[in-house]
C-alpha cells in the first residue's frame, strides 16, 4: 500500500501533479474524402470530440456545405481549420413555437406544440417575455416523448410561464464555444439563412459565439446573413479576430462585450449588417481595433459605452453608417467609457438615416479621450456635417491634429450646458 503524502508536502509542492501537455492531434473531415465523411454537424463534432480526446490538436473541414441542425460545439485546445476554399457551414431552417405547459427554472425539458417537428440532436433556445437576453436557455434536444423534449442542459434563466408567451426556437449559434481555451477558428464560411430562421439575441448567439472563454482567436472567417449577431463574444478574456468579413446580419456586426478584457480585433470588415458594424458592449477594457473597415451597417459605425475603458481605435475607415460615425453613449461618470483613444482613423459620410450625423458625438460624463490625426470628412451630399460634438457633461477630450474635408459645417462643436 502506497503511503499518502503530508499534507505540507502537498501544500509546498504545487506542481507535483502537472497537467499533460497539449496534445497535437489532427483529423480531417470531408464529404467526399477524409477520415471522417458527412455533410452535417456531427461528423464535425465527432472529430472535434476525439481530437478532444487526444489532448487536443486541429481538426481540418475539407471544401463543402455542411448543413447544421445544431451548434459545431469548440473544445479546449482544439482549432476548427477550413482546409481550401470554400468550407461552409449553412444553418438549416429553423422555426418558433410556443410551449404548451410552464417550463420551470432548473427542469431540464419543455412541453412544446408541434414536437413532430424536432429530432434529437437539434439546437434550440427557450425564453419568454421576461426572460431574454443572458436568460435564454441555448442546448439541444437530447429525447422526445410526446410533446416533451428533454434538454441537454436545465433552464437556468427563470420559469418561462405562458402568461408571458413563453416559447421554444430552433434556433442556434452555428459555431459556439462555453468555457474554452486556446482555440482557433480559421477560414470557414458561415451562412446564417437569416430569413427562415428566428432571431437569436447576441448576449447568447452569433455566427460565431463564445462565452466565459479566453484565448481564442478568429481568423479569416466569413460570417454573412446570420438572424442576429455576426460575431459575438461575452465574458471573453484575450479574444482575436482578423481578417474576417461579417455581413448582412440582422443585428451587430462585431459584438465584443460583458466584461470581456484585451479583444484584438483587426483587418476586418463589418458592412452591411442591420444595426452597430462595431459594438463595443459593457466592461471591455484594454481592447485594440486596428485595421477595420465598418461600412454601411444600418446603426453606429462604432458604439461604446458602458465601464469600457483604455481601449484604442487607430487605422479604421468608418464611412456611410446610417447613424454617427463613433458614438460614445450617454453614461452617468461612474459607468462612462473614459480614456479611449482615436488616432489615425478615417470617419467619412456617415449619419446616412438620420439628418444628424456627426464624424464622432461624445454623450454623458465621458473624460480623458484623445482623438489625434483622424480625417473627418463629409462628400458633397453627405449628411456628417458635425466633425466632432460634445456634450456638456464631457470632459478633459483633447482633439489634435484632426483634418476635416469637404462639407463639414462644425468641426468640434462643445455644447453648451442643456445643449
Amino acid at each position: 500500500m502506497c503511503p499518502l503524502l503530508p499534507l505540507t508536502l502537498l501544500a509546498a509542492t504545487p506542481n507535483l501533479f502537472p497537467d499533460p501537455p497539449g496534445g497535437t492531434a489532427s483529423i480531417t473531415v470531408g464529404q467526399a474524402e477524409g477520415d471522417l465523411r458527412g455533410s452535417d454537424q456531427r461528423a464535425i463534432q465527432g472529430a472535434i470530440e476525439y481530437v478532444a480526446g487526444l489532448g487536443g490538436g486541429t481538426v481540418y473541414l475539407l471544401p463543402g456545405v455542411y448543413t447544421l441542425s445544431d451548434s459545431v460545439h469548440l473544445r479546449s485546445h482544439v482549432n476548427l481549420v477550413g482546409r481550401g476554399e470554400g468550407v461552409v457551414l449553412r444553418q438549416e431552417d429553423g422555426w418558433q413555437v410556443p410551449l404548451t405547459t410552464d417550463g420551470d427554472y432548473g427542469e431540464a425539458q419543455v412541453s412544446v406544440a408541434e414536437p413532430g417537428r424536432w429530432r434529437v440532436g437539434m439546437g434550440i433556445a427557450v425564453a419568454d417575455d421576461a426572460n431574454g437576453g443572458f436568460l435564454t436557455t441555448v442546448t439541444t434536444v437530447a429525447g422526445i416523448d410526446g410533446h416533451g423534449l428533454r434538454l441537454t442542459r436545465r433552464i437556468h434563466g427563470g420559469d418561462l410561464l405562458m402568461t408571458r408567451h413563453a416559447w421554444a426556437a430552433h434556433a442556434f449559434p452555428p459555431i459556439a464555444g462555453s468555457e474554452v481555451e486556446d482555440v482557433r477558428i480559421e477560414n470557414v464560411t458561415v451562412e446564417g439563412n437569416k430569413a427562415r430562421t428566428p432571431a437569436l439575441n447576441g448576449c447568447v448567439g452569433g455566427g460565431i459565439y463564445t462565452f466565459r472563454s479566453r484565448d481564442v482567436r478568429i481568423v479569416g472567417c466569413t460570417v454573412r446573413d446570420y438572424h442576429g449577431d455576426g460575431i459575438s463574444f461575452q465574458t471573453s478574456f484575450d479574444v482575436t479576430v482578423e481578417r474576417c468579413e461579417v455581413s448582412g446580419c440582422t443585428n451587430l456586426g462585431l459584438h465584443p462585450g460583458s466584461g470581456s478584457q484585451r479583444p484584438r480585433i483587426r483587418e476586418c470588415f463589418s458592412h452591411h449588417n442591420d444595426d452597430i458594424g462595431l459594438f463595443v458592449c459593457w466592461r471591455v477594457r484594454g481592447g485594440e481595433f486596428a485595421g477595420n473597415r465598418i461600412e454601411d451597417n444600418g446603426g453606429q459605425g462604432i458604439s461604446i459605452g458602458h465601464k469600457d475603458t483604455d481601449n484604442l481605435f487607430e487605422h479604421n475607415r468608418i464611412l456611410r453608417n446610417g447613424q454617427h460615425g463613433v458614438l460614445f453613449r450617454n453614461e452617468p461618470v461612474e459607468l462612462a467609457a473614459h480614456r479611449n483613444t482615436l488616432r489615425d482613423n478615417v470617419i467619412e459620410d456617415n449619419g446616412t438615416r438620420t439628418d444628424g450625423g456627426c464624424g464622432i458625438r461624445v454623450e454623458g460624463a465621458t473624460q480623458d479621450l484623445v482623438f489625434e490625426r483622424n480625417t473627418i470628412r463629409c462628400t458633397a451630399g453627405g449628411k456628417q456635417r458635425t466633425g466632432i460634438w460634445i456634450g456638456p457633461q464631457a470632459e478633459r477630450i483633447r482633439t489634435e491634429a484632426n483634418v476635416f474635408e469637404g462639407d463639414v459645417e462644425s468641426e468640434v462643436k462643445r455644447a453648451a450646458p442643456g445643449g
